[in-house]
C-alpha cells in the first residue's frame, strides 16, 4: 500500500505503463469510479486503462446493478468482510495499519473471486 503522491515521476510512468497493460488483469468493484478518480490526478491524465475487470459486473451478466465486494465475498467464499474503512481519509500524511489490512483484504478478496468465478467472465475487460 502506498500514496501516488508520494511516488517520484519515474515510479509514476511504470504504474501507468503496467495498468494500461491489457495483458495483465486488474480487477475490482467500482474499479470505473478508481479510474476516473486516477486521471484526474496530473501523473495520469493520459494513461489509457487496459485489462480491468469489473468483478461487480462480471459476477451479475445478466443483472443491471454492481453487486458490492462485501456481497461478492459472502457469495463466493462465505465469509464477511467490513468496508467500515472504505469512507475513512485516506488522504491523510500516515496511512494506519487498519487501512492496510482494510487495502489487502480487498486485493486477496478480489483474487479469490476471480479464481472462483467462470473462467471466460474474467476475460470481460473495461
Amino acid at each position: 500500500v502506498f500514496r501516488l503522491q508520494d511516488l517520484s515521476n519515474s515510479v509514476h510512468e511504470g504504474l501507468a505503463a503496467l495498468l494500461a497493460n491489457s495483458g495483465i488483469k486488474k480487477a475490482g468493484v467500482g474499479i470505473n469510479c478508481d479510474i476516473k478518480e486516477l486521471q484526474r490526478t496530473h501523473h495520469f491524465k493520459n494513461f489509457k486503462p487496459g485489462g480491468f475487470v469489473e468483478l461487480g459486473e462480471a459476477a451479475n451478466p445478466n443483472g443491471k446493478q454492481l453487486i458490492s465486494l462485501r456481497a461478492l465475498a459472502a457469495i463466493y467464499m462465505g465469509v464477511r468482510i467490513s468496508k467500515t474503512l472504505s469512507v475513512s481519509n485516506w488522504a491523510h500524511p500516515e496511512i494506519s495499519n487498519r487501512h492496510i489490512l482494510y487495502a489487502a483484504t480487498d486485493a486477496w478478496v478480489c483474487r479469490e473471486v476471480v479464481l472462483k468465478i467462470p473462467f471466460s467472465v474474467c476475460h470481460l475487460s473495461l
